[in-house]
């Protein structure tokens, strides 16, 4: 009860900060699920799931620390670290801390008004986020419903220094032992630093949407993963929807990945491979992320990845 309690108040104070929330960089994709095109949200042997997917949380009963650096050109970076943590009590429980510091948007409402067009300007984005999950496995792990919460305190050469974030629900399901289930709504609180057709600078919303994700993995083979996100408000010249796919073989201790994805609003898509060993309960991985739509090809956009974890009880399962 008093552990149901100390949730509880967590989550009242992160939905207290987010009175003032907009966009940010929320989601934290670790080195395998990366490397499967960023199809993680039914994963529940991934740390990915605390941001992605918290349901997920309570398909599996395991405790796990992972982390991760990943840097592309920009040069932009981030790192992480990250526990998760479904063995010591009736609920599952994870929390993030993701560092990124990156260049640009993609959103016009981001730009400075007072700068011509073709004229460089400093714009260097700077976030520092912590993401709290929570899910209640029911049915001996069969079926979990879970939320988080972000807090992202952000520091932009454009927009200035701000608290933003948002809260996901999910509800996720293995039907069999090797399939997994996940439906979530993304980004449900309607706040955004930006009212319609404004043309100064602004912090614009996080991208609401609905996410459905599927993995079937089985322990002497391998994993087959697929997202498929809707996006509810974000703005884009292409259609609302991304595709996110990936493969996994598992060859005794060492596995490899490939994967493709789409984002469908910016019409930009990545071909994904990615390489790790496990020894005993410890794993590093490598991952790799090329993007396709640079034209020309530009060989320093493409990203790098390395994570680390440190897993117990059932982690090292596909």
């Amino acid at each position: 009860m008093h552990c149901c309690n100390s949730i509880k108040k967590i989550f009242f104070l992160l939905g207290l900060g987010l009175s003032s929330l907009a966009f940010g960089q929320d989601v934290e994709h670790y080195g395998r699920v990366e490397a499967m095109g960023q199809a993680g949200a039914a994963n529940p042997g991934e740390n990915t799931a605390i941001t992605l997917s918290p349901a997920t949380l309570g398909l599996r009963e395991r405790y796990e620390l992972q982390t991760n650096f990943w840097i592309t050109g920009g040069p932009d970076y981030s790192l992480s670290g990250s526990i998760a943590d479904s063995t010591t009590s009736a609920v599952a429980l994870g929390i993030v801390y993701h560092r990124t510091r990156s260049t640009g948007g993609v959103d016009a409402r981001e730009f400075p008004g007072w700068v011509d067009s073709g004229e460089a300007w400093a714009r260097r984005k700077r976030y520092d986020n912590v993401t709290l999950a929570l899910a209640y496995p029911m049915l001996e792990n069969r079926l979990s419903i879970g939320i988080n919460g972000t807090l992202a305190v952000y520091n932009h050469d454009v927009q200035g220094k701000g608290v933003t974030g948002n809260i996901d629900f999910a509800v996720a399901g293995r039907p069999v032992e090797s399939w997994a289930l996940t439906l979530v709504g993304r980004n449900l609180l309607p706040i955004s630093g930006c009212k319609p057709n404004q043309r100064r600078a602004c912090i614009p919303d996080f991208d609401s949407g609905i996410l459905i994700g599927s993995h079937l993995g089985k322990e002497d083979f391998g994993a087959l993963a697929l997202d498929v996100d809707i996006h509810l408000t974000q703005q884009g010249e292409g259609p609302p929807v991304s595709v996110r796919t990936g493969f996994e073989k598992l060859f005794s201790k060492v596995n490899a990945q490939i994967g493709y994805r789409w984002e469908g609003p910016t019409q930009e898509h990545w071909i994904t491979t990615g390489v790790g060993m496990m020894e005993k309960n410890t794993g590093l991985h490598y991952a790799l992320s090329i993007p396709l739509h640079s034209k020309p090809f530009d060989p320093l956009a493409a990203t790098h990845m390395l994570s680390l974890r440190v897993a117990a009880l059932g982690s090292n399962r596909p």
